[in-house]
C-alpha cells in the first residue's frame, strides 16, 4: 500500500472522505484527493512528498474550511496513520493552502503540498 493510501485512511477516520490518484472525482462536490508527487523509500533523508487537493461546494468557499481541517490533522503529525502504515517521524506543510481552480460549476479547489519522513 502506498503512503498516500495511508494518508487517505487517516483523514477518512477523521470524517474527511478521500480518494487517491491524480485528480479529484467528478462527484461529490466536496472532495479530497491525495496525490503522490515524490514517494521515496522508508528512511530516505529527503522524505516523501504528496499533494492534497480539496474542493468545496458550488458558490461558496467551503474548500478553504476543508483545507484547514486537513492541515490541522497533518501538520506536525508523527505516529501511525493507520495500523498498517509506516511510522511517520515528521510531517511538514510546504506552503499553505493555495487556490488553484474554480470549475464550471463554481467549485473552488485548493492545493497543499506536504513532505513526510517515515521508517
Amino acid at each position: 500500500m502506498q503512503l498516500t493510501e495511508h494518508v487517505a485512511r487517516y483523514l477518512e477516520a477523521h470524517g474527511l472522505p478521500c480518494c487517491t490518484g491524480a485528480c479529484l472525482p467528478v462527484e461529490p462536490d466536496e472532495a479530497i484527493a491525495i496525490v503522490a508527487t515524490d514517494l521515496r523509500p522508508p528512511a530516505d533523508s529527503m522524505g516523501s512528498r504528496f499533494q492534497v487537493l480539496a474542493r468545496g461546494k458550488p458558490g461558496e468557499d467551503s474548500a478553504l474550511d476543508i483545507s484547514s481541517r486537513v492541515m490541522s490533522l497533518l501538520v506536525g503529525f508523527c505516529g501511525l496513520y493507520d495500523p498498517e502504515s509506516p511510522l511517520i517521524l515528521r510531517t511538514r506543510l510546504e506552503g499553505g493552502a493555495a487556490k488553484i481552480d474554480t470549475d464550471a460549476k463554481g467549485r473552488i479547489t485548493y492545493s497543499m503540498n506536504y513532505r513526510v519522513w517515515h521508517i
